[in-house]
Protein backbone atom coordinates (compact mmCIF):
# COMPACT_ATOMS: atom_id res chain seq x y z
CA UNK A 1 0.00 0.00 0.00
CA UNK A 2 1.40 3.54 -0.91
CA UNK A 3 2.40 5.78 2.19
CA UNK A 4 4.93 8.33 2.73
CA UNK A 5 7.26 6.00 3.43
CA UNK A 6 7.40 4.32 -0.12
CA UNK A 7 6.05 7.21 -2.05
CA UNK A 8 9.39 9.06 -3.66
CA UNK A 9 8.85 12.05 -5.33
CA UNK A 10 10.54 12.10 -8.74
CA UNK A 11 10.51 15.11 -11.46
CA UNK A 12 12.09 14.26 -14.16
CA UNK A 13 13.85 11.42 -12.94
CA UNK A 14 15.80 13.22 -9.62
CA UNK A 15 14.69 12.00 -6.66
CA UNK A 16 13.49 15.04 -3.93
CA UNK A 17 13.69 14.71 0.13
CA UNK A 18 10.12 15.43 0.04
CA UNK A 19 8.26 16.77 2.70
CA UNK A 20 4.99 17.63 1.09
CA UNK A 21 3.52 16.67 -2.11
CA UNK A 22 0.25 17.03 -3.92
CA UNK A 23 -1.48 15.87 -7.52
CA UNK A 24 -4.91 17.64 -8.50
CA UNK A 25 -6.64 17.58 -11.61
CA UNK A 26 -9.27 21.11 -12.91
CA UNK A 27 -11.97 19.51 -15.23
CA UNK A 28 -14.48 21.75 -15.87
CA UNK A 29 -18.19 21.00 -16.83
CA UNK A 30 -20.65 23.32 -17.94
CA UNK A 31 -24.37 23.30 -18.53
CA UNK A 32 -26.10 23.16 -21.94
CA UNK A 33 -29.03 25.07 -21.83
CA UNK A 34 -31.71 26.36 -24.86
CA UNK A 35 -34.57 28.30 -25.64
CA UNK A 36 -37.90 26.32 -25.19
CA UNK A 37 -36.04 23.57 -23.05
CA UNK A 38 -36.48 23.60 -18.95
CA UNK A 39 -33.14 22.50 -16.79
CA UNK A 40 -30.04 21.52 -18.54
CA UNK A 41 -30.19 19.86 -21.56
CA UNK A 42 -26.62 17.79 -20.53
CA UNK A 43 -22.95 19.03 -19.95
CA UNK A 44 -19.91 19.53 -22.02
CA UNK A 45 -16.10 20.49 -21.16
CA UNK A 46 -15.28 24.11 -20.61
CA UNK A 47 -11.79 24.60 -20.39
CA UNK A 48 -9.37 22.26 -20.98
CA UNK A 49 -8.31 19.35 -18.46
CA UNK A 50 -5.06 20.59 -16.28
CA UNK A 51 -3.15 18.85 -13.70
CA UNK A 52 -1.37 20.15 -10.91
CA UNK A 53 2.13 19.06 -8.82
CA UNK A 54 3.47 20.74 -5.97
CA UNK A 55 5.99 19.40 -3.43
CA UNK A 56 8.01 21.19 -1.40
CA UNK A 57 11.66 19.52 -0.39
CA UNK A 58 15.18 19.76 1.38
CA UNK A 59 18.22 20.68 -0.93
CA UNK A 60 21.43 18.22 -0.76
CA UNK A 61 23.43 20.25 -3.61
CA UNK A 62 23.04 21.30 -6.68
CA UNK A 63 19.40 21.66 -7.48
CA UNK A 64 18.13 19.97 -11.15
CA UNK A 65 14.57 21.23 -10.67
CA UNK A 66 15.63 24.92 -11.50
CA UNK A 67 16.84 24.92 -14.52
CA UNK A 68 13.29 23.43 -15.92
CA UNK A 69 12.67 27.21 -17.39
CA UNK A 70 11.51 27.65 -20.73
CA UNK A 71 9.90 25.45 -23.76
CA UNK A 72 12.33 23.41 -25.17
CA UNK A 73 11.67 19.36 -25.09
CA UNK A 74 13.66 18.52 -22.57
CA UNK A 75 11.95 20.85 -20.26
CA UNK A 76 8.69 19.10 -20.65
CA UNK A 77 9.11 16.10 -18.09
CA UNK A 78 7.10 13.51 -16.26
CA UNK A 79 6.33 13.84 -12.74
CA UNK A 80 5.55 11.22 -10.07
CA UNK A 81 4.37 10.24 -6.41
CA UNK A 82 5.32 6.93 -5.68
CA UNK A 83 2.92 5.02 -8.13
CA UNK A 84 1.17 8.28 -9.47
CA UNK A 85 2.60 9.32 -12.67
CA UNK A 86 2.20 13.10 -14.30
CA UNK A 87 3.17 13.34 -18.31
CA UNK A 88 3.79 16.07 -20.07
CA UNK A 89 4.83 18.64 -16.84
CA UNK A 90 6.24 22.02 -17.81
CA UNK A 91 7.58 24.14 -14.49
CA UNK A 92 5.40 27.42 -13.38
CA UNK A 93 6.92 28.25 -10.46
CA UNK A 94 9.77 27.34 -8.13
CA UNK A 95 10.42 29.14 -4.83
CA UNK A 96 13.54 28.66 -2.71
CA UNK A 97 13.94 29.92 1.61
CA UNK A 98 17.24 30.27 3.04
CA UNK A 99 16.80 30.93 7.39
CA UNK A 100 18.93 30.95 10.24
CA UNK A 101 19.62 27.72 11.84
CA UNK A 102 17.37 25.86 9.11
CA UNK A 103 17.80 23.86 6.98
CA UNK A 104 17.41 25.16 2.74
CA UNK A 105 13.84 24.53 1.58
CA UNK A 106 12.05 24.18 -1.74
CA UNK A 107 8.91 24.57 -2.74
CA UNK A 108 7.67 23.63 -7.17
CA UNK A 109 4.53 23.63 -8.63
CA UNK A 110 4.30 22.16 -12.25
CA UNK A 111 1.24 21.96 -14.19
CA UNK A 112 0.25 18.79 -16.69
CA UNK A 113 -2.19 18.33 -19.50
CA UNK A 114 -1.78 14.58 -20.17
CA UNK A 115 -3.37 13.13 -17.42
CA UNK A 116 -1.92 10.66 -14.78
CA UNK A 117 -1.95 7.15 -13.84
CA UNK A 118 -1.11 4.73 -11.01
CA UNK A 119 1.35 2.47 -13.38
CA UNK A 120 4.43 3.16 -11.23
CA UNK A 121 5.15 1.55 -8.01
CA UNK A 122 6.81 2.30 -4.68
CA UNK A 123 10.14 2.65 -3.92
CA UNK A 124 12.26 4.23 -0.93
CA UNK A 125 15.50 6.35 -1.14
CA UNK A 126 18.44 6.81 1.12
CA UNK A 127 17.45 8.95 4.42
CA UNK A 128 21.43 9.70 4.82
CA UNK A 129 22.94 12.79 3.42
CA UNK A 130 23.26 15.87 4.87
CA UNK A 131 21.39 19.11 3.68
CA UNK A 132 22.40 22.63 2.84
CA UNK A 133 21.78 25.01 5.61
CA UNK A 134 21.27 28.69 6.25
CA UNK A 135 24.12 28.16 9.18
CA UNK A 136 26.67 27.96 6.19
CA UNK A 137 24.75 29.76 3.54
CA UNK A 138 26.19 33.47 2.50
CA UNK A 139 24.14 36.02 0.26
CA UNK A 140 25.90 39.01 -1.43
CA UNK A 141 24.90 41.57 -3.43
CA UNK A 142 27.50 45.02 -4.31
CA UNK A 143 24.96 46.59 -2.23
CA UNK A 144 25.80 45.05 0.72
CA UNK A 145 27.61 42.11 2.30
CA UNK A 146 26.02 38.50 3.64
CA UNK A 147 26.44 38.80 7.10
CA UNK A 148 23.64 41.66 7.01
CA UNK A 149 20.78 39.25 5.62
CA UNK A 150 19.03 37.37 8.03
CA UNK A 151 16.42 35.87 5.37
CA UNK A 152 16.20 35.59 1.52
CA UNK A 153 13.33 34.54 -0.65
CA UNK A 154 14.47 32.96 -4.91
CA UNK A 155 11.27 32.85 -6.63
CA UNK A 156 10.83 31.84 -9.97
CA UNK A 157 7.91 32.46 -12.42
CA UNK A 158 6.20 31.27 -15.65
CA UNK A 159 3.14 31.50 -17.38
CA UNK A 160 2.77 28.64 -19.99
CA UNK A 161 -0.60 28.35 -22.15
CA UNK A 162 -0.70 25.09 -23.99
CA UNK A 163 -2.04 25.14 -27.74
CA UNK A 164 -4.28 22.23 -29.14
CA UNK A 165 -5.73 21.31 -32.68
CA UNK A 166 -9.20 20.51 -33.56
CA UNK A 167 -10.09 16.88 -32.55
CA UNK A 168 -6.79 16.85 -30.08
CA UNK A 169 -7.29 16.68 -26.12
CA UNK A 170 -3.47 16.54 -26.07
CA UNK A 171 -1.58 20.16 -26.42
CA UNK A 172 0.48 20.02 -29.24
CA UNK A 173 2.87 22.80 -28.22
CA UNK A 174 3.08 25.35 -25.45
CA UNK A 175 3.80 28.78 -25.37
CA UNK A 176 5.55 30.68 -22.45
CA UNK A 177 4.07 34.61 -22.00
CA UNK A 178 6.99 35.25 -19.54
CA UNK A 179 9.13 34.31 -16.81
CA UNK A 180 10.47 36.76 -13.37
CA UNK A 181 12.41 35.89 -10.72
CA UNK A 182 12.51 38.09 -7.93
CA UNK A 183 14.98 37.63 -4.37
CA UNK A 184 13.56 39.25 -1.39
CA UNK A 185 16.45 40.17 0.96
CA UNK A 186 16.06 40.98 4.76
CA UNK A 187 18.59 42.33 7.21
CA UNK A 188 19.20 44.93 9.96
CA UNK A 189 21.78 47.04 7.46
CA UNK A 190 19.09 46.70 4.40
CA UNK A 191 17.31 49.97 6.33
CA UNK A 192 20.72 51.93 4.90
CA UNK A 193 19.77 51.06 1.62
CA UNK A 194 16.33 53.47 1.78
CA UNK A 195 18.95 56.53 1.64
CA UNK A 196 20.65 55.53 -2.09
CA UNK A 197 18.94 55.43 -5.41
CA UNK A 198 16.82 51.98 -4.36
CA UNK A 199 15.60 51.57 -8.55
CA UNK A 200 19.12 51.13 -9.07
CA UNK A 201 20.75 48.29 -10.68
CA UNK A 202 22.58 45.18 -8.72
CA UNK A 203 24.00 41.98 -8.70
CA UNK A 204 24.39 38.97 -6.09
CA UNK A 205 24.88 35.59 -5.18
CA UNK A 206 23.53 32.64 -3.36
CA UNK A 207 26.06 30.38 -2.15
CA UNK A 208 23.98 27.00 -0.37
CA UNK A 209 26.27 25.18 1.71
CA UNK A 210 26.34 22.01 4.08
CA UNK A 211 27.25 22.99 7.51
CA UNK A 212 29.93 19.84 7.67
CA UNK A 213 30.20 18.25 3.44
CA UNK A 214 31.72 20.87 0.78
CA UNK A 215 28.18 20.49 -1.04
CA UNK A 216 27.24 23.59 -2.52
CA UNK A 217 25.11 25.45 -5.01
CA UNK A 218 25.44 28.60 -6.55
CA UNK A 219 23.32 30.91 -7.76
CA UNK A 220 23.86 33.95 -9.88
CA UNK A 221 21.28 36.31 -9.55
CA UNK A 222 21.03 40.62 -10.90
CA UNK A 223 17.76 43.07 -11.79
CA UNK A 224 16.73 45.81 -10.55
CA UNK A 225 15.84 46.83 -6.61
CA UNK A 226 12.03 47.29 -6.21
CA UNK A 227 10.08 47.59 -2.74
CA UNK A 228 12.23 48.56 -0.46
CA UNK A 229 10.59 49.08 3.42
CA UNK A 230 11.23 49.01 6.53
CA UNK A 231 10.17 47.44 9.90
CA UNK A 232 11.01 48.93 13.41
CA UNK A 233 8.96 47.12 16.31
CA UNK A 234 9.32 47.74 20.28
CA UNK A 235 12.63 46.32 21.98
CA UNK A 236 13.66 45.36 18.43
CA UNK A 237 16.35 46.44 15.58
CA UNK A 238 14.89 47.98 12.43
CA UNK A 239 14.83 45.35 10.02
CA UNK A 240 15.07 46.43 6.19
CA UNK A 241 14.01 44.63 3.40
CA UNK A 242 14.03 44.83 -0.93
CA UNK A 243 13.11 42.52 -3.72
CA UNK A 244 15.64 42.44 -6.80
CA UNK A 245 13.51 41.72 -10.10
CA UNK A 246 14.40 41.07 -13.37
CA UNK A 247 12.34 38.89 -16.06
CA UNK A 248 13.73 36.20 -18.70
Amino acid sequence: MPTFENCVVTIDGNDLFATNASISIQNNRGDVKGYGSQGSAGQVAEGRIKGSLTASYLLRGNDPIRNLTGLSLDKIVNANIGPFRCYSGVLTSYSLSIEPYSPVTCEVKMDFYNGYDQGGSTSTMDPTGEFLHGGATTVSTDLLWSSDIIGCTYTLNQAITPRYLLGELVPYAYKRDNGTISVSLKGPDLGKVLTSPCEGYTEGTLNLTGLCTPINDEIPFSGFVVNPSINISANQEIIGSLEVFSTF
